[in-house]
């Protein structure tokens, strides 16, 4: 079967754009390797999962610096090659990370922080939640003094906390694993609203950081207020403020712990929370909600005494 002239050019055309379409497709991968391929011994970590940044970054007790860069950017093209050298100057020491911002994941976590431009480039010290945008010149040196300069603020608030180290899972998980949170509900982005929010009992929310040692000396104090308020009106309840910043920010969390109140009542909003400044020992804690309950929680129905077993139960 022959192909007319007009027939012959319609399929080379379609093939052609099929051509251009699959050479855009594999273009980002490939351009991405050429800026950072770990398997070239070079030591700058590539992030394309939210979940493998949230991990290693916003839940590790190490200073980062974490450049969002997207694989077309010819300003990326040229940073690379001075940004490997400080990878490979800082290594074991600090660590240095980059995020494809134009892979699915990247581009979640490049919305995260707000990344408008690019290159992007931000140190994450202690307060993962806040970390601090480069402005400097885009050179090994000023690079490696800004991300040193980040290691000696954490260090020195780590003093100021009383010197507490990383925990011995290398501070890869969050501080406030089941281990310690068997009666506590942990909260994230995802459950805030159904197990606070429109819950109708009464809870205190405490915002923690994981490198935090004040809230490290909460944690058995508001585990053990939390197993002494079982089969009340009541709950306690965590959530990581480095991790799950834009629940931070909706509370105003600016230090850490910092503890909301939430009343009683079905369809609360974030407008209702209030702070708590009281000890942080778990008697105090108790007595707080307890009152609270009675303040504004669910009133308990008495049932009607008619008989000796109705007495008996109640």
């Amino acid at each position: 079967m022959s192909l007319s002239k007009k027939s012959f050019i319609s399929t080379t055309g379609t093939l052609s754009r099929l051509v251009l379409l699959l050479f855009v497709a594999v273009l980002p991968s490939m351009t991405t390797a050429s800026l950072y391929d770990e398997s070239d011994g070079q030591f700058v970590k590539v992030f394309t999962s939210r979940a493998v940044f949230k991990q290693e970054v916003l839940q590790s007790e190490g200073v980062w610096m974490v450049q969002f860069f997207a694989p077309w950017c010819g300003h990326c093209k040229e940073l690379s090659t001075s940004y490997k050298v400080v990878a490979e100057m800082t290594r074991g020491i600090v660590n240095v990370g980059a995020v494809d911002a134009t892979s699915p994941g990247g581009e979640s976590i490049a919305s995260r922080f707000k990344v408008e431009a690019f290159p992007t480039i931000y140190t994450f010290g202690i307060n993962k939640s806040k970390p601090t945008l480069y402005k400097g010149p885009r050179n090994p040196d000023a690079m490696i003094q800004a991300v040193m300069d980040e290691a000696v603020k954490t260090i020195e608030q780590r003093a100021n906390d009383g010197g507490h180290t990383a925990p011995p899972n290398g501070g890869k998980q969050s501080h406030h694993q089941s281990e310690y949170f068997s009666n506590v509900v942990e909260l994230d982005d995802s459950n805030f609203q159904q197990e606070v929010l429109d819950n109708p009992k009464v809870s205190m929310v405490a915002f923690i950081a994981p490198w935090c040692g004040h809230c490290k000396a909460l944690i058995p104090e508001w585990q053990a207020a939390a197993r002494k308020i079982e089969g009340e009106d009541a709950f306690l309840a965590v959530v990581d403020a480095t991790v799950e910043t834009n629940l931070a920010q909706m509370y105003k969390v600016e230090g850490f712990p910092t503890i909301k109140v939430f009343p009683g009542g079905k369809n609360k909003s974030h407008m209702d929370a209030m702070d708590y400044r009281g000890e942080r020992s778990s008697s105090a804690i108790v007595d707080f909600i307890l009152a609270e309950v009675d303040r504004t929680g669910v009133p308990k129905i008495i049932p009607e005494l008619i008989s000796a077993d109705i007495l008996a139960e109640n």
